[in-house]
């Protein structure tokens, strides 16, 4: 994974990288099936390589998106030339000096010129864990984001909040404001976490999924759900208990802003339908 040619794609500099890699000619792999992979492969694909992912769920976004929106979305991959695999299991990446290709777990290997590694993130925790905090996924914070030393505060990608280390930038926003205010002095505006959102624009159409999209097994869920086969459209609602919990929208994403603010304030099914 150290070799050249094997991504991570975190800043400028890595993106220098990937265009580096794309001066000789091949395949290219991408390592996880998130918003963040399946965008990449988008790009990639428009620059002319065959591109294949590998994710490991099945299916597609799985706990982000129910298995109806998997498939479309998956189905229109496929139709822009795209193979997307779930359930892969990587057992190596090849290569001597420079990536040759991705082996899977039966054998199969995959040839490319550049795997574009995209499956989450981990907390840099070795300060944090030198100076004696109490570490989970990341560092462990309170709504104030105070960490288990009461002067040291932690917020944003490297903060578990409540089990929990999203690393999203809406979230590391109001982990600063609530971190800012407390390690001021003041204790009146505590971190509320925000609810969470998913935006994906690639293979010609586009998804966003907000709040929980039924994916809790041990919820029942009342769902609406309006579907164009032909045009490649999914308008879903999720409620739970009479208020809505979540909504996912592909092909048509025009009533973003309208489920978001929805969603927000757990409407009701009367109110909604």
């Amino acid at each position: 994974a150290e070799q050249p040619g094997v991504v991570a794609v975190r800043t400028l500099e890595d993106v220098k990288k990937v265009k580096n890699a794309l001066e000789a000619p091949g395949d290219a792999v991408v390592i996880g099936g998130g918003v963040l992979g399946l965008e990449a492969a988008w790009e990639l694909h428009r620059e002319g390589r065959k591109v294949t992912v590998l994710e490991v769920a099945d299916p597609l976004l799985a706990g982000k998106a129910d298995t109806a929106v998997s498939e479309m979305l998956s189905a229109a991959a496929k139709a822009q030339g795209i193979t997307i695999r779930t359930g892969a299991v990587i057992s190596q990446i090849t290569g001597q000096g420079a990536v040759t290709g991705v082996t899977l777990a039966d054998g199969e290997t995959l040839p490319a010129v550049l795997v574009v590694v995209s499956c989450g993130i981990r907390a840099n925790t070795d300060v944090a864990k030198a100076a004696g905090l109490t570490l989970g996924r990341a560092v462990q914070v309170d709504d104030q984001m105070r960490t288990s030393a009461a002067d040291i505060f932690a917020c944003g990608d490297c903060a578990e909040y409540q089990g929990v280390n999203t690393g999203l930038w809406s979230q590391a926003v109001e982990m600063g404001k609530a971190a800012g205010a407390a390690a001021a002095g003041d204790d009146s505006a505590p971190y509320v976490p925000q609810t969470p959102a998913l935006h994906l624009a690639a293979f010609g159409t586009s998804l966003y999924s907000v709040g929980d999209s039924g994916s809790d097994p041990k919820k029942q869920y009342k769902t609406v759900e309006f579907r164009d086969d032909q045009r490649r459209t999914i308008e879903k609602y999720y409620f739970f208990n009479g208020r809505l919990v979540g909504a996912t929208l592909l092909g048509d994403t025009s009533k973003l802003a309208l489920v978001t603010e929805a969603v927000s304030e757990n409407r009701s099914f009367k109110a909604m339908f």
